[in-house]
């Protein structure tokens, strides 16, 4: 199986959702290439990560089986009355309501209760961060030389990420790796005194230039994020909100 079948199957690989042919294949797979293997551990990391999280919806106690009751009552009364369209009107509005009840619960749900795009963004940053961090898997590449870390990203992504040199100012850069956030990513990594400092890059959808708003805080962390030249940047670091501003002041000229 090659690589590009392997991975468009991964996530039916992961929801267990492949026939047992195809799913030992991808096993077979995985068991002999290290890059898809990297790419199934971190998805699956991904995944755990967001089910940490605490975004899994549990509906009240007793609403699913009120919702059922309604609707056998409705199916019901459709059956023994089906004579009389009158109340086969009434009982599928009965169903509609049902239908609306619901829509609107989901809705109402969703814009409280769950976090929104940018937060889920953060989440999933601050995973991948701190995963780096633990699992001695910092960088693909070790190098500080952009013309060696910037090509590298050729065909294991489809796009170039741009790979600045700060060293002078105190920012060396140490290296990248592959990372994904919903789709595969550029981590470029860079140092200041002791502390890390990953960039995440990958291309938005669309054209508009964002600038970087305050920083976000999570769990000791600070991030930054922005849009420019058809990029989005994700920079996540235990370094200082002013110094880390520094770095992205550089890193945006």
């Amino acid at each position: 199986m090659a690589c590009d079948d392997a991975r468009e199957l991964l996530d039916g690989y992961l929801d267990d959702e492949l026939d047992i042919s195809t799913r030992l294949q991808v096993r077979h797979h995985l068991q002999d290439c290290q890059a898809c293997a990297e790419l199934h551990r971190k998805r699956q990391a991904v995944r755990s990560a967001i089910r940490n999280a605490g975004l899994a919806f549990k509906a009240p106690a007793g609403f699913e089986q009120n919702i059922r009751t309604a609707l056998r009552k409705a199916e019901g009364s459709s059956i023994a009355r089906q004579g009389f369209p009158m109340y086969r009107d009434v009982a599928l509005w009965v169903g509609v309501a049902a239908s609306v009840i619901i829509a609107a619960f989901l809705v109402w749900r969703f814009a409280t209760g769950l976090p929104d795009r940018n937060e889920l963004l953060a989440r999933q940053v601050l995973t991948a961060h701190i995963r780096s961090l633990m699992a001695n898997h910092l960088t693909d590449v070790v190098s500080a030389d952009t013309h060696t870390v910037k090509p590298w990203f050729v065909g294991p992504l489809d796009f170039s990420p741009p790979v600045k040199d700060l060293a002078s100012q105190n920012f060396p850069l140490a290296g990248g790796r592959l990372e994904y956030l919903d789709r595969p990513v550029a981590a470029l990594v860079y140092r200041r005194r002791q502390h890390i400092i990953n960039v995440l890059v990958w291309p938005s959808a669309g054209g508009t230039n964002r600038a970087p708003g305050p920083p976000m805080s999570r769990q000791g962390f600070n991030l930054l994020n922005w849009t420019s030249s058809g990029m989005n940047y994700w920079v996540i670091s235990d370094l200082n909100s002013a110094e880390l501003n520094d770095f992205v002041q550089l890193l945006r000229k």
